[in-house]
């Protein structure tokens, strides 16, 4: 197995997870958190798909979708392609609610494309 194949295996297994976490669940419950000092499942998965985003940007030297896609501005955000949300304090991630739950699905696979074909 060559090295590309080993991460499109993983990047198809983290979509299939968060496939099936995130179907059916609301905008309410994306957003519960289970304490005070715990990130909710919308904040977990942005997260998760903003080191995505960054990482696949960084291996085909391509702008992040986060920015070139507008989702920044769709979640209410500055163009910052470092906020990956390392570092969030509670009081960051109380706050963070995606506009609709089908948009941490639809980041996540904005996330995972690559660079369009020329």
């Amino acid at each position: 197995m060559e090295a590309k194949d080993i991460v499109l295996d993983a990047l198809d297994r983290i979509r299939s997870i968060l496939h099936r976490t995130l179907t059916g669940l609301t905008l309410d419950e994306m957003h519960r958190q289970p304490s005070h000092d715990t990130n909710s499942i919308a904040w977990l998965t942005w997260h998760l798909t903003r080191v995505q985003d960054n990482g696949i940007s960084g291996l085909f030297d391509h702008e992040q979708a986060w920015i070139s896609e507008g989702w920044h501005a769709k979640f209410g955000m500055e163009p910052d392609p470092d906020n990956e949300g390392q570092g969030h304090t509670p009081a960051q991630v109380l706050p963070f609610v995606p506009p609709q739950s089908s948009s941490c699905w639809t980041i996540m696979t904005a996330s995972q494309r690559g660079p369009k074909p020329l």
